[in-house]
């Protein structure tokens, strides 16, 4: 009798086991890439200015309008690098340059020199090539929103919204070489983030940066002016 219940005690065991690969296996289904890619590096990274579009900073409807309109201005057939250091920001001005990104006939490539969180990292997924720098940190997380209105008016824009990351969600996982499910349950109420090494390792970027070298910098009239700068064009242009 004793040794029955040994062997059932066994065989319980054994069945535990069994289980237990099964439900925690589906929590790590499917890797990004069935096989990982091998980690490479690029030992420099020459940077055209006068050929570059920045996005930097939370992205809104200023700074969309910014990259949207530099990227129409260079487009003529030859190369241009998005460099890309931001937290995310709106959805729909995210959309804006995704979108503006598929109009463009030139070559695309993008560099994370620092972060692409967030929106940033959605729009980072759907450059043809990108490379990461080996100081830089790429995130994916659920979105997040915070609306005013009626009751009415708050149900349309969480329908608008829903409606809006279940197309950026499948876009995303597509790009990234997984499937829509896989995406959702690595985001599933947490942050997931990237090293430069996960990043290539796992086919989202194509190779580390060591080191960026400016060839061409842009002229000074056409940099970017400081926050100080635009309010005081503000203020002048109110005093008119």
């Amino acid at each position: 009798m004793k040794l029955k219940n040994k062997r059932l005690c066994v065989l319980c065991q054994i069945l535990g086991a069994i289980l237990a690969v099964v439900i925690f296996s589906n929590c790590y289904a499917e890797p990004l890439k069935a096989t990982p890619q091998k980690i490479k590096y690029l030992s420099k990274l020459e940077i055209d200015e006068t050929r570059t579009v920045e996005i930097k900073g939370v992205i809104q409807g200023y700074s969309a309008n910014k990259v949207i309109e530099q990227l129409e201005a260079l487009d003529d057939g030859k190369p241009i690098l998005i460099r890309i250091d931001s937290p995310g920001g709106e959805i729909f001005s995210g959309v804006r340059i995704l979108k503006a990104m598929d109009e463009v006939k030139s070559p695309i490539t993008c560099y994370v020199s620092g972060m692409a969180a967030s929106m940033a990292a959605v729009i980072a997924t759907a450059c043809p090539v990108l490379f990461v720098d080996k100081l830089s940190m790429s995130m994916f997380h659920e979105y997040s929103a915070g609306y005013e209105g009626s009751r009415k008016q708050l149900k349309s824009h969480m329908a608008a919204s829903e409606a809006m990351w279940e197309m950026l969600a499948s876009q995303t996982a597509k790009n990234l070489g997984i499937s829509t499910a896989e995406f959702e349950r690595r985001i599933d109420g947490i942050e997931w983030w990237l090293s430069p090494q996960e990043a290539v390792r796992s086919g989202f970027a194509r190779a580390i940066v060591e080191k960026v070298v400016v060839v061409k910098k842009r002229p000074p009239e056409e940099l970017v002016p400081s926050i100080e700068e635009l309010i005081k064009q503000i203020f002048k242009s109110e005093c008119k």
